[in-house]
């Protein structure tokens, strides 16, 4: 498998949450330097959908922020099977070439946090 570079990839899909809270979904188009959010209340109820441009300068902070958690190196899957429902969690990362994809269920890689920061200062919208 060829190794990828995270300023080649071409689009971003994040997604968090849970059926019981809020959950929150951003599409990133690296390309075209856009960005679509969307909140989602208790039982995936729309809560708000925003359309984003994204300056060079916030999108190679962004590409930075993502090198610096090594978001390529995640591992494909990470749980908890002690706890029932609870928060899941997808990133799909796409490349011409393919494409990188981590998710979890109540367990997060060890910089998450860092990857949510990020999302939400290109955003300026909750993402967590």
């Amino acid at each position: 498998m060829r190794i990828m570079n995270i300023k080649d990839a071409n689009k971003l899909k994040a997604y968090v949450g849970g059926y019981t809270g809020s959950s929150y979904e951003l599409v990133i188009d690296f390309e075209n330097k856009k960005a679509e959010y969307k909140a989602f209340d208790y039982g995936y109820t729309p809560a708000g959908k925003y359309s984003i441009d994204i300056s060079e300068d916030n999108l190679e902070q962004l590409l930075q922020d993502l090198y610096e958690v090594k978001l390529l190196q995640w591992e494909k899957t990470y749980a908890d099977p002690g706890i029932l429902d609870g928060t899941s969690w997808s990133v799909k990362v796409s490349f011409k070439s393919g494409y990188f994809e981590s998710s979890g269920t109540n367990a997060y890689p060890k910089k998450w946090g860092q990857f949510c920061d990020s999302l939400e200062r290109l955003t300026g919208h909750t993402f967590r």
